[in-house]
């Protein structure tokens, strides 16, 4: 039987968890997790750079059966399977039920000059977003008979560019499409049925959406359409905002109900793509999207990133795909009302509460777009070496290069 471990990791008083290597190199690929971060390995604190690129094996070897190491490394098996695949749906994301005298000795142990101050605002405890009444969920209108509509050839030809500069679709592959009943996901289902009808290469698309069983959102609507437009569907239901309430430090509330939820979500996208044989995830973030990813990593972390066109996550046997590279947000928009489609509307409390970096970038250069209406099309070809993980990681490293030259020096 196959064994995964879990590592304890830490960024900010609302960011911190526990998640396999794998979880948080996406996590750090993606600017989720930022050069802040700490993971506690063996029996102490190690910066999330030195974790991934494997510095700190020696201290988990050296102190395996210590029982500090058995409170921050969690052992996760799954009887029903043998071959290594993420942890199970029914026990995702609970980590270590680490008790409190615990995580204050880890706390008290992490170099303090190594983790500045995050600014301001504060997101509000996960506890008051849980505690919040969950508002009514408006459900979307779907049509009695689906049928695939016909994408408008400017967003087609966008999606064309960034599928063939970056090799996303070979023959045979198997596409497995994360679809959150949002406006981008939706637009991109309709783009690859199109597609699947008239590429020369031959592929298989399902979809598969996560269900977190929440009274604010419920996106159980899709699976007639998406079954009436003959595209297997996978519908996973996982009580996560429940699971939230007792995964977190002690077996109390999660510090940060957003960072969990996303890793569920991801978790359990991988872990269906892998059951179902699937060799691509094809996720819908758009141009925007990465632009947003490259500012916040720029001013926030002092590096040039953003997310990835076309990379394989840590295991090596499976890919990540985004054919919306190219495109802009608003041609998504323009398609689902002009085709009406079923978008599934996301009325959780966190999102709702919880202060978002992103929204403020997205409004800075839309102001900036005003005075250069090219900006956007600039961004992409400055980001294009950035969407390929090796010159990603190469300009990382020279960065780091140069400051120890001055070090050094």
């Amino acid at each position: 039987e196959e064994e995964e471990k879990t590592f304890l990791f830490r960024e900010d008083e609302g960011h911190e968890g526990h998640a396999s290597r794998e979880e948080i190199e996406a996590g750090y690929e993606e600017g989720e997790i930022t050069d802040r971060c700490l993971v506690w390995v063996g029996d102490g604190w190690a910066g999330i750079k030195e974790f991934l690129s494997g510095e700190a094996d020696a201290m988990v070897e050296t102190n395996q059966d210590q029982p500090d190491a058995a409170a921050a490394v969690v052992v996760v098996e799954r009887a029903e399977s043998k071959k290594k695949v993420l942890r199970g749906r029914e026990n995702w994301g609970k980590g270590a039920n680490v008790g409190g005298s615990e995580v204050e000795r880890a706390r008290a142990a992490a170099p303090k000059k190594s983790v500045p101050t995050p600014p301001p605002p504060t997101p509000p405890p996960a506890a008051a977003v849980l505690a919040a009444p969950a508002p009514t969920p408006v459900p979307p209108v779907v049509p009695a008979k689906p049928k695939s509509l016909k994408p408008p050839k400017k967003l087609m030809k966008k999606i064309g560019e960034a599928l063939m500069q970056w090799k996303m679709i070979s023959d045979g592959d198997r596409l497995l499409l994360g679809l959150s009943g949002g406006k981008d996901s939706l637009t991109l289902l309709h783009c690859l049925l199109d597609i699947q009808k008239r590429a020369p290469v031959k592929f298989e698309l399902a979809c598969c959406t996560i269900d977190p069983m929440t009274p604010s959102f419920d996106p159980s609507p899709l699976i007639p359409y998406v079954e009436g437009l003959g595209v297997k569907y996978h519908y996973i239901r996982e009580a996560i905002v429940d699971k939230a309430q007792t995964a977190g430090p002690g077996g109390g509330v999660v510090t940060s109900l957003c960072s969990f939820c996303a890793r569920m979500k991801r978790g359990l996208l991988y872990t269906t793509a892998r059951e179902g044989g699937y060799n691509k995830l094809v996720l819908a973030q758009h141009l925007d999207d990465l632009a947003e990813s490259f500012f916040m990593s720029a001013i926030h972390n002092g590096f040039l990133r953003t997310m990835k066109a076309n990379y394989r996550v840590g295991s090596e046997d499976l890919h990540v795909i985004r054919p919306l590279a190219y495109a802009r947000e608003s041609m998504m928009r323009d398609y689902a009302l002009s085709s009406s489609l079923p978008v599934v509307n996301e009325n959780c409390p966190a999102c709702f509460e919880e202060p978002k970096e992103r929204a403020r970038i997205k409004k800075l250069l839309s102001k900036e777009e005003k005075l250069c209406p090219a900006m956007f099309d600039n961004l992409r070809k400055a980001m294009a070496p950035l969407m390929d993980k090796g010159v990603g990681d190469m300009c990382r490293e020279f960065g780091e290069v140069v400051v120890d030259r001055g070090r050094k020096g």
